[in-house]
């Protein structure tokens, strides 16, 4: 019931209200009919009290007003209503300013339209800036001042109404762009509508939109007594009207709808603030404590309570003492009076660690970080504290962790340091910088890259994008070599090997760690070895004590980088220099005595090398001698045949003294082991050569010459020593003109193939003397054969005859390689029947095949040491046997075999790793006394 009394009543009200305002306007209009210029008095005087009074509400409420848009259209109104009221006085009929008729009071009416209009437009850019008043007032009344000026004095103004003519263009068009300005201010004010209260807002908005309407209104007016003039003042009075509902009525009556509205806000807004801050501080982790200037506890929030072990309702007006150990209390006190008392502190505004008191009388290490404020009751301070045992105890594992650490980086021997993503060194070891020969301390914070990594070894430049090191972290993956070099302070280098591994964190790379060693001695180590094999090797290609003697001496020399190098033989009593590098031509052949070199001695008795670093000052060694021929340092190494020694090797340095390095004393030991078993081996080659050359005397020998036969043969044996392996050939002349040859190759080298070689030539020729059939002779020849050999053994073979009268060859084979005929045309490769080796099957059948040569044409024969010759894993083969032939077929007999072998050799880099034999018969004719047995056989 009483809502609806309630809306009964403001409808009432409102009616009322139109009625009155009909009233009014229809009083008004009765008054312009009497006397216009009191009607025009009346009018204006309304829109002036209405200025007024929104100045004073304005102005009088600025130290609260937040809404600049009403302050500064407060201040505008003000010199609005100052125009309006000379612009009434100045009205016709007024009689207030004589002589200036009709365009006065116009051209004052333009001039505050123009001020409204624009105060209107600016206003609502004002608003959310900073507004002073007093400027914004000296700025209006200097503007008003020269406008008056410019009208009464200068009189520079436009005229705006002409007697008799009525108004002026420029009256008329200031008028649409009064309007046009207002229509903007409009959209200003309707965009920044947030900051208004609504029912405000539409009040501004509507008097805005009548203003124009009045404008417009008076564009049209010829008469400043007429209609036109007339509908404008009531649009203006419409207008006053609406600004004094919007700002004069609902700033008295409903102010916050206004003037506090933004204030209004800002409590709210100011009480939620506390309640977010409330709900923050209650939950908050770390404890909240306030105390007032007496050091008495006024504010403890939840955190404090669980610290501290203390209920709010314990601690709330004690003092902050309770919380503390006894010792700190005095200073505690002692700073909080001398804040109270200069204002002054060491600690306000700084976080620091102090010790806490808990109720149980436990301490603990807290964080505080300290605030004060002031207000009309004192000083008071705010803490924020944090429990900090964990961070302590995490702190103490972390330091202990990091010594740990730091123990075992400067501990190894291997450089350890670390770098950022852009490469600047953030930790370094003692070894690392120890290699590099800088300081640690100056390698921190170091670009690494720059620094000692920034060539290659040959000193060409090594640009940062291709580091191995930077690239490995920067894509997130590991990497290591041993190919590159450091470079030191003093600008030397040095071989390393190393590995890079970025350090991620939470997926994030936060750089590398790199780790290195100096691999000089594994270098020097790699390279001694490398050297070692090539002397190796040397002293292996001969049997010659001399020839090993001497190239040991110069090549290992070299290899270890001594000044000199000398092999003293035991020869009686006495060492005798036999061979010697960097040492005067009159030195070989100098003797010394046990006394003179008891370095020699010892050696020879220890049987390892010796090293010596000081030779002037060794007991090891004769001063004298070492003096003589300035020797600083040496390594002695003996040399043994059946673990006697027969001399002592020696290393000479003189330019410098040096510590032998594990690396070189290994080389030596190596070294001398190996001459040992070279010297070893030219002993036995001695007596193995002996027996060789006996064998081959007995295998290798054929005639001089052959009746119709020209030929040429040769043998290379794989094994120098015996200088005879498994490989045969044979020429022996048969019944009938008839010549045998043979061609062989017994499984196996050297001497022991030998042997059975020897027994396969003296059985093919005892069974061809027999039967000269090729078939016969293979097949009883395998059945002798496979009882003499052992298992396994077997030999390849062709035998065949040559009819010297007619040029018939008939061969069989026993699993050789097939010969090549030649003739003048070219050569081509005769496929021999296939048949198993000798000395495996007994009891096989051999067959047999054919073939006819005229005068010139050459059969060659091989063993497969020729085509088995290779190179990079591929053989000579057949096909290049026949190349080398197509070229040479027509040369001399010895001019083919000896072309045949340096070809293999060649293409073998003189490596051939098989015996080879071959041989090349020429039939040259029926010799003359085959040709008369041939003309005396029957028809």
């Amino acid at each position: 019931m009483g809502e609806e009394k309630g809306k009964q009543s403001s409808i009432q009200g409102r009616y009322v209200s139109i009625l009155i305002s009909i009233l009014v306007l229809v009083g008004l209009y009765l008054t312009s009919l009497h006397n216009y210029p009191l009607f025009h008095s009346i009018a204006e005087l309304f829109s002036i009290i209405v200025a007024c009074g929104i100045f004073m509400i304005a102005w009088n409420s600025r130290g609260f007003l937040e809404n600049n848009y009403l302050l500064f259209i407060g201040i505008a109104y003000l010199f609005v209503g100052s125009l309006d009221l000379i612009h009434t006085l100045a009205y016709e009929g007024m009689g207030v300013f004589r002589g200036y008729g009709t365009n006065l009071p116009t051209q004052l009416w333009i001039a505050g339209r123009y001020i409204e209009s624009i105060s209107l437009l600016i206003a609502p850019l004002l608003i959310g800036r900073n507004l002073r008043g007093k400027p914004v007032l000296v700025g209006y009344t200097a503007t008003i001042s020269l406008l008056l000026i410019s009208i009464f004095y200068w009189r520079i103004f436009p005229d705006s109404f002409i007697a008799g003519v009525g108004l002026t263009p420029f009256k008329i068009i200031s008028e649409y762009i009064i309007s046009l300005i207002l229509l903007t201010s409009l959209a200003l004010l309707i965009k920044k509508r947030r900051v208004f209260n609504a029912g405000v807002l539409r009040l501004l908005s509507a008097s805005i939109i009548i203003t124009i309407a009045s404008e417009l209104s008076f564009t049209l007016y010829i008469d400043s007594y007429g209609l036109a003039n007339l509908i404008g003042h009531f649009l203006k009075i419409a207008s006053f009207y609406l600004i004094y509902k919007a700002i004069i009525e609902t700033g008295l009556v409903n102010p916050y709808s206004l003037l506090f509205r933004e204030l209004k806000k800002s409590e709210e807004a100011l009480r939620e603030s506390e309640e977010r801050l409330r709900s923050v501080v209650q939950t908050a982790t770390d404890a909240i404590v306030s105390a007032d200037s007496h050091g008495k506890i006024i504010f403890w929030n939840r955190s404090a309570e669980v610290i501290f072990g203390y209920s709010a309702g314990e601690v709330v007006n004690k003092p902050l003492a309770l919380i503390m150990p006894e010792r700190f209390r005095e200073a505690h006190q002692s700073g909080i009076d001398r804040v109270v008392s200069t204002g002054k502190s060491n600690v306000i505004g700084k976080t620091f660690e102090v010790t806490g008191l808990r109720k149980d009388g436990s301490e603990f290490p807290l964080e505080l970080s300290l605030a004060s404020w002031k207000t009309r009751e004192g000083i008071f301070f705010t803490g924020i504290v944090r429990d900090i045992t964990e961070r302590r105890r995490t702190e103490e594992e972390r330091e202990q962790l990091a010594n740990r650490i730091r123990l075992l980086l400067e501990s190894t021997d291997e450089g350890i340091y670390g770098i950022d993503p852009d490469g600047y060194c953030t930790f370094i070891n003692r070894a690392a910088a120890d290699m590099v020969r800088y300081k640690p301390e100056e390698v921190m914070g170091s670009n690494m890259h720059e620094l000692i990594h920034h060539r290659h070894s040959d000193g060409s430049p090594y640009p940062a994008d291709e580091c191995p090191i930077l690239h490995a972290f920067r894509v997130g993956q590991g990497v290591r070599l041993a190919s590159e070099v450091f470079w030191r302070k003093d600008g030397t280098s040095f071989p390393i090997e190393y590995s890079s591994h970025p350090i991620i964190e939470e997926g994030v790379i936060k750089g590398a760690v790199v780790t290195f060693t100096d691999i000089t001695e594994r270098k020097r180590a790699e390279q001694l070895g490398d050297a070692l094999n090539e002397i190796k090797s040397t002293i292996s290609s001969t049997l010659d004590f001399d020839r090993i003697m001497q190239g040991v001496t110069i090549e290992s020399a070299k290899a270890i980088g001594c000044d000199t190098a000398a092999v003293t033989l035991r020869e009686g009593d006495s060492w005798v220099a036999r061979y010697a590098y960097g040492f005067p031509q009159e030195f070989i052949g100098m003797q010394f005595t046990n006394r003179e070199a008891p370095l020699m001695d010892l050696a020879a008795r220890i049987k390892r090398p010796v090293a010596v670093n000081d030779a002037y000052n060794d007991e090891r060694t004769d001063r004298e001698v070492m003096e003589r021929y300035g020797i600083l340092s040496t390594l002695a190494i003996p040399l043994m045949i059946r673990g006697d020694v027969i001399g002592v090797l020696f290393f000479n340095y003189r330019s410098a003294p040096i510590t032998f390095t594990e690396a070189q004393v290994d080389f030596a030991g190596n070294l001398g082991m190996s001459i040992s078993f070279a010297l070893e081996n030219a002993r036995l080659y001695e007596a193995k050569r002996n027996i060789a050359d006996t064998l081959q005397s007995a295998i290798l020998k054929v005639p001089k010459e052959i009746p119709g036969l020209d030929f040429g043969y040769l043998y290379r044996s794989a094994t120098e020593v015996a200088r005879i392996g498994g490989d045969l050939y044979d020429f022996f002349e048969l019944e009938n003109g008839k010549v045998g040859f043979v061609i062989g190759d017994v499984s196996g080298k050297g001497l022991e193939a030998a042997a059975i070689t020897s027994i396969v030539k003296s059985t093919i020729r005892a069974f061809a003397y027999r039967d000269c059939n090729p078939s016969y002779v293979l097949a009883e020849a395998n059945s002798a054969i496979a009882k003499q050999v052992e298992g396994g053994q077997f030999i390849t073979a062709i035998y065949g005859t040559i009819d010297t009268a007619s040029g018939s060859v008939v061969m069989a084979s026993a699993g050789h390689p097939d010969p090549f005929i030649c003739d003048p045309e070219g050569c081509i490769q005769k496929i021999a029947r296939r048949n198993p080796p000798l000395g495996i099957f007994p009891g096989t059948d051999f067959a047999s095949f054919e073939a006819r040569l005229n005068p010139g044409d050459t059969i060659v024969l091989y063993t497969d040491g020729l085509i088995e010759a290779k190179y990079n894993g591929e053989l000579f083969g057949d096909e290049r046997v026949q190349e080398v032939l197509d070229l040479i077929n027509l040369e001399p007999t010895k001019e083919i075999v000896d072309t045949l072998l340096s070809s293999a050799q060649e293409y073998s880099k003189n490596k051939l790793s098989d015996d080879i034999a071959i041989v090349a018969l020429r039939y040259v004719g029926a010799p003359e006394r085959c040709l008369e047995a041939y003309d005396n056989m029957p028809d």
